[in-house]
Parts: structure tokens; C-alpha cells; sequence
């Protein structure tokens, strides 16, 4: 069993429930068009795949995960395959790739965006923001972030919204939209205010992302 298996086992049942980041990867997904295929890169048991099936019946999804466990106890109807997402390649271009809180575990960012950029015409990505103002309480009162505590899993590559947008530019990655999310994201005066200033106020970053291919 492998150590993405072992995560797998212990958190399945509380990821076979959409979270506010698998819904606003989804809202930037309603705005691409043409949106599918689609590959869901880090797909787990399949929780934004089931959510991509309700809202859109008909379309062509599939999941890629390192985690054998995860493909076997999938919530959707769509295939995951298991395998690397930095080498895994689809055998025709896609539409669309989700990379929903997968880029904080990967080391060389780079490399990996250009990858996923060569085959498919957009990227959504959903991470967590390490400048996020709460993290910056925690460390000023000797806490551990909770975004760097080990129970995270393994995050390391430091999202900032400054140096996310170099990465984007040094991959030929064009921002079509950003969505982000924020405490109290249901109140419209919290993401009012929030969006003033997304670099400190939101807790996780939302992209839509169109490839230079």
C-alpha cells in the first residue's frame, strides 16, 4: 500500500463530499467553452468528477490519481486511472484539466503546468493561499499555520497570488477568470471586501487558465 493509499483509506468518507473549492472549480467550468473532455488531475475518489456528471450529464470526464485505493472506491461514474499526473498524458488533446489543491504538493511547479499545458486548452486551479491573513495571526502568536501543519499532506510549494501569477506567465498561461474563496464566502459583503484584496483575504485561490497551445 502505498502512502497516498493510507491517506485515502483514512479520509475517504470525508472526501466523498463537495466542498466550496469543488463548487467554484465547477462556476469556472460553467464559463469555458468548449469545456470537455475533461481530466480531473488529483481526482481522489472522484468528488468534483460527481459533481461535473450532475451538472452535466452527457460530457466526457475522466480522473487521474497516484492512488490505486482511491480509483477502486470512486463516488462517480467516471473512469480514474491511476498513474503520475506529471508524466500521464491523454491520448488526444482535452478541453479542459482541473487541478483542484493539487499544485501545493508538487515541488516543481513549472514543469508541471507546462505538462498539463501541452495537451489540453484550459486549466482550472483551485489552491490554498499561504499568505491567507490567518496564517500570518497564527505565526505572529507561535502557532503552527494550519496549511503547513504534516496532517495537510505534504504541501510544498508556498501558493502566493504574486508568484502564482509569474508561474502562470513562465508556462504561457493567460488568467480568463479568477473566483476565489473567503470566510463567510455566502456573505456578498465578505467577498466584496475580500476581493479588494485577494492576496491576504482569501483562503484559497480560484483560476481559470487558457494555455498558449
Amino acid at each position: 500500500m502505498t502512502a497516498w493509499d493510507g491517506l485515502w483509506r483514512d479520509r475517504l468518507q470525508r472526501y466523498g463530499t463537495p466542498q466550496r473549492k469543488h463548487r467554484i472549480a465547477l462556476a469556472l467550468l460553467q464559463g469555458a467553452a468548449p469545456a470537455f473532455p475533461l481530466v480531473d488531475v488529483g481526482a481522489g475518489p472522484g468528488t468534483f468528477l460527481k459533481l461535473v456528471e450532475e451538472a452535466f450529464p452527457a460530457a466526457a470526464a475522466c480522473g487521474i490519481d497516484p492512488s490505486g485505493y482511491a480509483a477502486q472506491q470512486r463516488f462517480c461514474a467516471s473512469a480514474i486511472i491511476e498513474g503520475a499526473a506529471e508524466s500521464w498524458r491523454p491520448p488526444a488533446k482535452v478541453a479542459t484539466v482541473a487541478c483542484i489543491d493539487v499544485i501545493e504538493h508538487v515541488s516543481s511547479p513549472e514543469p508541471f503546468l507546462a505538462h498539463i499545458a501541452s495537451y489540453a486548452d484550459r486549466i482550472i486551479l483551485i489552491c490554498p493561499n499561504f499568505n491567507f491573513y490567518q496564517q500570518r495571526i497564527d505565526v505572529l502568536l507561535g502557532r503552527i499555520p494550519f496549511q503547513n501543519k504534516p496532517q495537510r499532506g505534504g504541501h510544498v510549494y508556498w501558493c502566493q497570488y504574486a508568484s502564482l501569477r509569474k508561474l502562470f506567465a513562465s508556462c504561457r498561461l493567460s488568467v480568463e477568470a479568477e473566483l476565489h474563496e473567503y470566510p463567510k464566502h455566502d456573505w456578498r459583503l465578505a467577498r466584496a471586501i475580500g476581493g479588494l484584496r485577494p492576496a491576504l483575504f482569501a483562503s484559497a485561490f480560484g483560476f481559470r487558465l487558457r494555455t498558449g497551445s
